[in-house]
């Protein structure tokens, strides 16, 4: 429980690690890695699947091994809570997401569309250079709502299950994903990838749309309309798992949430201004911190 209380404090108080030690980071190197070698566009579509199926294998064994071993050698030297709250609190990050969330805000509210795009990059990949206000607003909510659940509920919940090293498993899975696991060049090369994280998110993006509907009741927010929204509009993502969590958003702040040419959410509703992004900001964050008082909560009954 302690391990989980000093890592939920240094991701509040400090943020992210600086890139150059971060293990999401070393992930993504690793990712690119096995790809080099592993990738080769001239393959057939089964070839290509094979290459995957062997990058993800690879990589998730490296992970596991790395975090696993440092933490049974600094178990020698009594410091395996040391490297285990490392690890842990480069799992999740909820305070660098809402940040990220902020500055996007922030370069809106003075309407600098320029550093807007840069600005959004650190939560999706859409292409933006022709975004106005609202399209930018919706990319910021979309990537909140969707990333509230891959970068923080469901971090922790692989580490109440698998502790640290599931945690670290399931943020490599996710980094695969992330990388490769879209359609495109890497189509069949990123399927068992892209197969594996909707796997790991069933449960947690649900879990995702549950608290962001507790902590909107909480805020006198319509809860309702966005539980109603979840419920109809969750399949019109490309996304099994994220749909729940941006429907439940777009319900719980009655506005249109929009991917040009992907999918529609809360077509009924307005699209998003700055000022609404800064309401899915507090929601995100909110929700994020309602979760861990829950999870210690009964994590404390369970010690009693």
């Amino acid at each position: 429980m302690m391990l989980l209380v000093l890592a939920l404090v240094i991701d509040q108080c400090f943020g992210e690690y600086p890139q150059r030690i971060h293990p999401v980071c070393w992930m993504g190197r690793l990712a690119r890695f096995c790809r080099r070698f592993l990738y080769k566009p001239a393959q057939s579509p089964t070839k290509q699947w094979l290459s995957g199926t062997l990058c993800l294998s690879l990589c998730l064994f490296i992970s596991y091994s790395v975090c696993h071993f440092s933490l049974l050698w600094f178990d020698k030297i009594g410091l395996s809570w040391l490297i285990g709250l490392f690890w842990l609190k480069a799992s999740f990050a909820l305070h660098s997401l809402t940040s990220a969330g902020q500055r996007l805000h922030d370069s809106l509210r003075r309407d600098n569309l320029e550093t807007a795009q840069s600005d959004l990059r650190w939560l999706c990949s859409r292409s933006s250079e022709h975004f106005d206000h609202a399209d930018f607003a919706s990319g910021g909510i979309s990537s909140l709502a969707e990333n509230l659940s891959d970068s923080f509920i469901a971090p922790i919940l692989f580490y109440l299950c698998f502790g640290v090293e599931g945690a670290i498993v399931y943020r490599m899975a996710n980094t695969l994903d992330a990388n490769f696991g879209y359609r495109g060049a890497y189509e069949y090369f990123g399927k068992a990838m892209a197969k594996l994280d909707d796997l790991l998110n069933w449960i947690p993006a649900r879990l995702t749309a549950f608290f962001l509907l507790m902590s909107g009741a909480l805020q006198g927010l319509t809860w309702r309309q966005g539980w109603q929204l979840a419920w109809r509009e969750h399949g019109l993502t490309p996304s099994p798992n994220g749909g729940y969590p941006m429907a439940t958003m777009a319900g719980l702040l009655q506005c249109r949430l929009e991917k040009p040419g992907s999918y529609r959410l809360g077509a009924a509703y307005q699209v998003p201004c700055p000022e609404v992004l800064r309401h899915a900001i507090t929601l995100s964050r909110t929700t994020g911190l309602l979760f861990a008082a829950v999870v210690l909560f009964f994590l404390f009954i369970g010690n009693l």
